[in-house]
């Protein structure tokens, strides 16, 4: 009887530590993702912005915090400046710096 809960004991260990590594794996990939690709999805959301409005938005730079307002991913906009219309020559709405 001892052995079948020893078993039993070192099933639900290897499950927990399984699922604990796999899961600390795939948050790890995910990150290591956004990271390498925050320009290309900060561009992609611009455009997306661009298109479904008159406006233009023009940001300098970008940086994904993915720890600063756990468990919610940030995502920090330098020099964003936003016009009136698409040719840029339109009335300057406004500028954030940061």
């Amino acid at each position: 009887m001892k052995s079948g809960l020893l078993k039993t004991r070192k099933f639900w260990i290897k499950s927990t530590t399984a699922l604990f590594l796999i899961s600390t794996i795939l948050v790890t990939v995910l990150i290591s993702t956004i990271y390498w690709k925050q320009d290309k999805v900060v561009q992609e959301l611009i455009n997306k912005f661009n298109n479904d409005f008159k406006a233009h938005v023009e940001i300098k730079e970008s940086h994904i915090s993915p720890f600063e307002n756990f468990p919610h991913m940030s995502i920090d906009l330098e020099n964003l400046t936003l016009y009136e219309d698409e040719t840029k020559k339109g009335v300057h709405i406004f500028d954030i710096h940061d």
